[in-house]
């Protein structure tokens, strides 16, 4: 993969951060299989307030194999304005509940 990154360092705030793209990968029980599911993607900043939330409908397939069903999920995002230094949270819920989240640092760095 190109560009992957796990933290922002910028020469100033506020900023425009360039359009980038959250990839996850998620696993789902049988039962789980063949009914829709909400999925989204939230963007906490360091104040805990949203600053970015993405829905998206998905229908898990029924699979015929005796393995877990799982998605590979990419999820494009236009670019986001930071306000704020400190630590952001990525989140990814499903059907209301918090599955996952990964802290983002955003510190601003002088250049030169």
């Amino acid at each position: 993969m190109l560009g992957l990154f796990d933290d922002v360092r910028v020469p100033q705030l506020p900023i425009d951060h360039p359009p980038f793209f959250l990839c996850c990968q998620m696993e789902f029980t049988k039962q789980e299989t063949g009914i829709q599911h909400k999925l989204q993607f939230r963007l906490l900043d360091p104040n805990g307030e949203v600053g970015m939330s993405i829905e998206a409908p998905i229908e898990i397939p029924k699979e015929d194999a005796n393995e877990e069903p799982r998605l590979f999920i990419v999820v494009g995002i236009t670019g986001i304005r930071i306000q704020k230094q400190g630590t952001y949270l990525i989140q990814t819920l499903a059907d209301g509940d918090i599955l996952a989240s990964e802290p983002l640092p955003v510190r601003v760095v002088k250049q030169g």
